[in-house]
């Protein structure tokens, strides 16, 4: 906390934050100014409540997800298929050269 004047009092100080959590931010801002009105107001012991709650899903966003994840496992399905014949193939005719002895 900044120094403040008694005529105006004023406050400056940084947040760093860890953003992967996403309750970080407005936590840590609560806590703040919390103390904020501690040690400027009147109020020696005036504590803040912070209610922090996400808005639901839209019917958009929760079908949403369901359909790009069964999409992306089709994907991954038929890339997972359709890549492993071509080794196997390829693998096939090396072993069936050496079991006849041919050279091509």
């Amino acid at each position: 906390m900044s120094s403040a004047t008694s005529s105006s009092p004023a406050l400056d100080y940084s947040l760093l934050v860890n953003t992967t959590a996403k309750e970080a931010a407005p936590y840590f801002l609560n806590r703040m100014a919390e103390k904020a009105i501690q040690v400027y107001g009147s109020n020696k012991n005036a504590k803040l409540k912070m209610t922090l709650a996400p808005f639901p899903l839209t019917k958009a966003e929760a079908t949403s997800d369901n359909d790009a994840a069964v999409s992306g496992i089709i994907i991954v399905f038929y890339l997972g298929v359709g890549t492993s014949f071509i080794p196997a193939l390829i693998t096939n005719f090396i072993v069936k050269e050496k079991e006849t002895n041919i050279k091509h």
